[in-house]
């Protein structure tokens, strides 16, 4: 079948009428949508004329809907009021709970506009209920703890157990026997510790009683023996051998050039002796003619002179030595070593000697306490119970214990907040929270058409911070009459008719035309159909 001009000529016709009657539906829409309006225009005071929606303000929670209308006799716009603000839809944004003893709240936010609202919760009164959870026994030395929660309100609290103490029980016994003493063993009942005290001995010495002895002789030595009478320890003592108890039996005196004797005989065992008497000449007959004292740190001498032959001899005298005396002291602590300083009564040569530590530490017993606070600093003050030297150590600050008190929450464009107060001193600080992002992602959640006479709305909520808005869709209306738009429908359809004619002849000489003209209707009337859901 060959393609005649006049086939171009009618599809072009259908086509262009179609788009035609799709740009015209408002206006007619309008038209039958003005007898909605007929009223006295309060400006111009005609009766009888028509009037357009020129805008739509949708109903919110606090104020109800408007239409903005316009007179077509004298362009004159009005407000017309429609029903009843929406009011708040309020939903539980958090809760601080109560307790026994403090009010609590909670917070609301409405899911059309955002408002926020705060309820306070009262304290649920009476003493708390407390009920024990955990428990650390306190053992000998070291204090253990209680912690309990309150069965009304769950506020927990940790009490302290003191230390025990240790309790001593004797587990052995030695008895101390005259100068060996005894011990007494201890076991503590709680935590096995042991301990141990010595028992004085009850006395010096033994009560020795003699049972035998050995004489000593001369040249032998001797022996007694004792026996404890109270615990009848044994022991021996020597004696010492008497030696000999000379006495003299004959002399035989000496002279200046020859020696003489003397015989000696002993009286208890008649042994004998004799011993030589030198000649006078032999040894001299020494007098004192000069004396050097000897010093501290250095020797002396004596000078002496015979007075028979006037021989003359020098004896060294040794050095005396220093003869200290306490000067001053510095008395040791546990842990710092003291000095005695000494100072000699001849020369006045000084010296001083360490004292030794009294022990490897202090044995620090607290004496006072200043406690430390969220910001201040404390101090806990010791005296050493042996050396009674002190010392301070530093207890640092505790820092706030922060709380959550009030809480804002932040939207896509609104940052939020979060307050916190110190459950010690009472001190509060606010935190900013960033705003969730740049801008809202509106989705479209829910749609009411646009009629005639109705107008319509399209509901958005943010996919992140779900805020909600509504926008107007305008209802269809139309400004001019029906013979005005039958006019212009007939002048628009005389122009189309004519260029489609010249459009067809175009392509009966190259057909190729048709597909981008085509293509072209299309566009036009894709967007012709997007403007009339815009508005």
């Amino acid at each position: 079948m060959k393609v005649q001009k006049w086939h171009f000529q009618l599809c072009f016709t259908l086509l262009f009428f179609c788009l035609a009657c799709l740009a015209l539906t408002p206006w007619a829409m309008a038209y039958s949508e003005g007898d909605l309006f007929n009223s006295v225009c309060t400006s111009c005071g005609l009766s009888g004329e028509r009037f357009e929606i020129v805008n739509v303000f949708g109903a919110t929670c606090t104020f109800a809907a408007e239409f903005e209308i316009e007179c077509l006799g004298c362009g004159e716009c009005q407000t017309v009021t429609y029903g009843n603000p929406l009011g708040h839809q309020y939903s539980e944004l958090g809760r601080t709970p109560a307790t026994c003893t403090a009010a609590g709240l909670v917070r609301f936010k409405c899911s059309r506009c955002s408002s926020t609202k705060t309820d306070p919760l009262p304290a649920l009164g009476g003493s708390h209920a407390w009920q024990e959870t955990s428990r650390i026994p306190a053992s000998c030395t070291a204090a253990g703890s209680l912690s309990s929660r309150c069965s009304k309100c769950g506020e927990t609290k940790t009490d302290l157990l003191p230390a025990l103490g240790h309790t001593w029980a004797e587990t052995s016994r030695t008895n101390a026997v005259c100068i060996t003493p005894g011990s007494i063993g201890y076991t503590c009942s709680h935590c096995s510790l042991t301990r141990s005290e010595t028992i004085p001995a009850p006395a010096v010495d033994h009560t020795w009683v003699e049972i035998n002895r050995t004489d000593a002789a001369c040249t032998a030595a001797g022996s007694v023996f004792y026996d404890c009478s109270v615990c009848h320890a044994k022991k021996t003592d020597p004696l010492s051998a008497l030696g000999h108890n000379w006495v003299e039996a004959s002399r035989i005196p000496a002279t200046c050039t020859t020696p003489g004797s003397v015989s000696y005989a002993c009286s208890r065992c008649q042994e004998i002796k004799s011993e030589v008497i030198p000649a006078l000449a032999v040894d001299h007959t020494w007098i004192e003619t000069n004396r050097t004292d000897a010093a501290c740190t250095a020797a002396g001498s004596v000078s002496y002179d015979c007075s028979v032959c006037h021989a003359k001899k020098t004896d060294p005298l040794s050095a005396l030595g220093h003869d200290w005396t306490e000067a001053s002291r510095i008395e040791a602590t546990c842990t710092t070593s003291g000095s005695v300083s000494y100072a000699c009564s001849r020369c006045q040569e000084s010296r001083s000697e360490i004292i030794q530590p009294l022990s490897t530490d202090h044995t620090w017993v607290e004496t006072s306490r200043t406690d430390a606070a969220c910001t201040a600093a404390g101090s806990v003050f010791y005296d050493c119970s042996v050396c009674h030297a002190k010392k301070t150590d530093p207890l640092s600050a505790l820092g706030h214990d922060w709380a959550e008190a009030s809480r804002i929450e932040a939207t896509c464009t609104t940052p939020g907040s979060v307050s916190y107060a110190c459950s010690r001193c009472q001190e509060s600080k606010t935190e900013m929270l960033p705003a969730l992002a740049a801008d809202h992602t509106w989705v479209e959640t829910g749609r009411v058409e646009a009629t005639e006479d109705t107008p319509g709305s399209v509901e958005y909520t943010c996919s992140t911070c779900h805020a909600v808005q509504k926008k107007a869709i305008p209802a269809h209306g139309a400004a001019g009459s029906l013979s005005e738009v039958l006019s212009s429908m007939s002048a628009a359809m005389s122009a189309a008719l004519g260029w489609v004619g010249t459009v067809s002849e175009a392509i009966v000489l190259n057909p190729l035309l048709f597909i981008p003209v085509a293509i072209g209707f299309v566009g036009i009337g894709v967007s012709i159909f997007r403007r009339l859901l815009r508005n």
